[in-house]
């Protein structure tokens, strides 16, 4: 059984989660790519995609790799390429909007001696500039995640000391050695893409929208669009139906983008450090209220998509 734990200040309470287990970026995706491949999926490591037009009953995109560049043809393109979406910048899906005063996001994996923290417990601390978490992985690793203001990092001389700051203020104190440690850093976060559908070519994953994470709801964002996206990809065939831009449209904002709302609320939360500090008072006093909201953020969705009407008919 995993717990929370959130440092805010002068307050630190405990939540209990269900049952689960920490796991790295990298394992994780692993795993995927192997699953796709013992289904079917041709992997391909070390290119680029470019989406581009549409016709003929089927939407070109070109692939590049250090050997050259050369073109695929399909019936559905399912667009996941992270937060800036290059592959999109030649569809009328290539604009994006990035929310004021987003902050970025930096992630590390920390050796078992490089972190002073307590294994099955979900490590969030909370400063003026910023938060991040800490859980144990796979061979007694540490997996770090975290989400700063971009103008603070550059002023703390970077992100280990930007998050060595946070540490301190949040009441987390000395988080181990990682002043050498090497960071994965993103764009800024919270943006949101107005146009995530088009001719055979339909756009999901954080390349469709973002919101800020504090625990990882990124990952269950990204799996139930995946789980809601299948119905499109079993009905198209060489007759694309047009509902289903506009189908895919209206069931990702009914069922991602509300469950991003949660976490919109929650950044609002965080960057008023006494509205922090009072809200993990109240998680203290009222600790299974609190469990059920932070267990509802998480959650994989329950959504049976498949069984929801579609408008078009099977093809």
């Amino acid at each position: 059984m995993y717990c929370l734990q959130i440092y805010c200040g002068k307050r630190s309470p405990t939540i209990k989660l269900v049952p689960g287990r920490g796991i790295s970026r990298e394992a994780l995706d692993t795993h995927l790519v192997n699953q796709a491949c013992r289904c079917g999926a041709d992997f391909l490591q070390q290119v680029t995609a470019s989406v581009g037009t549409a016709e003929g009953g089927v939407r070109r995109l070109q692939i590049r790799s250090s050997q050259g560049a050369f073109d695929l043809e399909a019936g559905l393109v399912l667009v996941a390429d992270g937060l800036n979406g290059r592959s999109l910048t030649q569809t009328n899906c290539a604009g994006v909007e990035v929310a004021d005063r987003s902050y970025i996001g930096v992630s590390s994996i920390l050796q078992s001696d490089q972190c002073q923290a307590t294994a099955e417990t979900i490590h969030m601390s909370v400063g003026r500039q910023g938060y991040f978490g800490i859980v144990q992985v796979e061979d007694r690793k540490w997996s770090m995640a975290a989400a700063l203001n971009p103008m603070f990092v550059k002023a703390s001389g970077g992100a280990s000391d930007a998050i060595k700051v946070i540490a301190r203020e949040a009441g987390f104190g000395e988080i181990g050695k990682i002043d050498a440690v090497s960071w994965r850093g993103t764009p800024q976060l919270s943006r949101r893409r107005p146009a995530i559908a088009a001719e055979r070519m339909l756009v999901l994953g954080d390349a469709a929208g973002y919101v800020e994470p504090f625990t990882g709801e990124g990952m269950s964002w990204a799996f139930a669009a995946a789980q809601a996206v299948q119905d499109a990809s079993r009905a198209t065939g060489e007759q694309w139906d047009p509902c289903i831009e506009s189908w895919w449209t209206k069931t990702y904002r009914r069922h991602i983008a509300r469950r991003q709302r949660i976490c919109r609320i929650t950044r609002q939360v965080l960057r008023r450090p006494w509205l922090a500090s009072a809200l993990a008072c109240a998680m203290t006093t009222m600790p299974r209220s609190s469990s059920y909201l932070i267990q509802r953020v998480g959650r994989p969705s329950d959504t049976n998509f498949q069984t929801r009407l579609k408008p078009w008919g099977a093809a």
